[in-house]
């Protein structure tokens, strides 16, 4: 979101690999996947886009639709959009440390 920093919400069991092998230092961990949506609703309320428009891959295998359902249950008068088409080309535009890396690689 413009004017915050980027950020993770991954289960508790990737968060010292999401460490390692990140530069995002703003990182929310869940345990079990019922958890995802009031860990993910409370990340969104802090950035204030409680009642704004969020876009989710919502193709993604691991994205189940009761994911999505949760989500909007935890956050009423959040406008859930798909996002599956846009995600993927933003991640393709690549920060000046992401090409750094990839030429060390």
């Amino acid at each position: 979101m413009p004017g915050h920093a980027p950020t993770y919400v991954v289960r508790e069991f990737e968060e010292a690999a999401v460490r390692a092998e990140s530069c995002i230092e703003d990182l929310f961990t869940y345990t079990h996947q019922p958890e995802w949506a009031q860990v993910t609703s409370d990340v969104l309320r802090r950035c204030g886009v409680a009642d704004k428009r969020v876009g989710l891959q919502l193709d993604l295998w691991n994205l189940a639709p009761k994911d999505a359902t949760d989500l909007q249950e935890q956050l009423p008068d959040v406008r859930i959009v798909d996002a599956s088409r846009l995600v993927p080309k933003i991640a393709a535009v690549k920060s000046d440390l992401e090409l750094k890396v990839i030429r060390e690689a």
